[in-house]
């Protein structure tokens, strides 16, 4: 593999690694509008920290 393939390799996955995050957060912004689920449990779903779901819920109220 030369260099060039390398790198395509490597913004590939990284374009990988931001759509997956913008998909996760869209769930978890959803699922803090749509449901009486407590951060906990939103992160348990969403395999994140419960401290990010607090600070995403704190940004959808402002």
């Amino acid at each position: 593999m030369n260099t060039l393939e390398r790198i395509e390799e490597k913004g590939i996955k990284r374009g990988i690694e931001i759509g997956e995050k913008k998909s996760r957060d869209e769930v978890i912004k959803n699922l803090i509008r749509i449901s009486d689920l407590k951060d906990d449990q939103i992160a348990l779903a969403a395999g994140v920290t419960a401290d990010y779901v607090s600070s995403m819920r704190n940004a959808l109220e402002r």
